[in-house]
């Protein structure tokens, strides 16, 4: 997939390796062997030839990743709609009720030993947020036959709203 991203955005491989930030072998080793890659090589290549990482990252992990692969049956991740929708509004609601400690941490651009344990906590709820956006996401990807073109392109931009957030 990377190979055919790096022909159709006419880029070659020291090219993409310069916008990105990285040495040529470095571009070249996760083209040729995306397996042994970390996925943050995957994304800042993503970055730079202007693809939406979501897309590189759900091929890495769908294709590539032996965790992802494993992942895929459906015995391991069944995905509600309503329990994500639960879980997403709950997260977003406790991340909301922080925000004047979020204010309060950012004024002064570091964290220091007492807010800590607060920073964490924001974290945590950043990633259950994050994690709930990316099961809605799972459920529209395994469940397109359920829904119109037009919910399904509504339900993409929202996604794509919400990250871009």
């Amino acid at each position: 997939m990377l190979k055919e991203l790096l022909q159709e955005c006419h880029m070659t491989q020291e090219s993409v390796a310069e916008q990105a930030a990285m040495h040529r072998s470095t571009v070249a080793r996760v083209i040729n062997v995306p397996e042994a890659a970390h996925p943050q090589m995957l994304l800042r290549i993503a970055e730079t030839l202007g693809t939406l990482k979501h897309s590189v990252l759900r091929w890495y992990c769908l294709t590539t990743c032996p965790v992802g692969k494993s992942c895929r049956q459906p015995q391991f991740r069944k995905v509600s709609l309503a329990q994500t929708a639960c879980l997403l509004f709950s997260s977003v609601s406790a991340l909301n009720t922080k925000l004047a400690t979020i204010l309060s941490i950012a004024a002064d651009e570091r964290v220091s030993l007492n807010e800590e344990k607060d920073f964490a906590s924001i974290l945590e709820n950043i990633s259950e947020v994050k994690q709930g956006i990316s099961d809605i996401e799972v459920w529209v990807y395994n469940n397109q036959d359920l829904l119109t073109k037009k919910e399904i392109a509504s339900a993409v931009t929202l996604t794509n709203k919400k990250n871009l957030n």
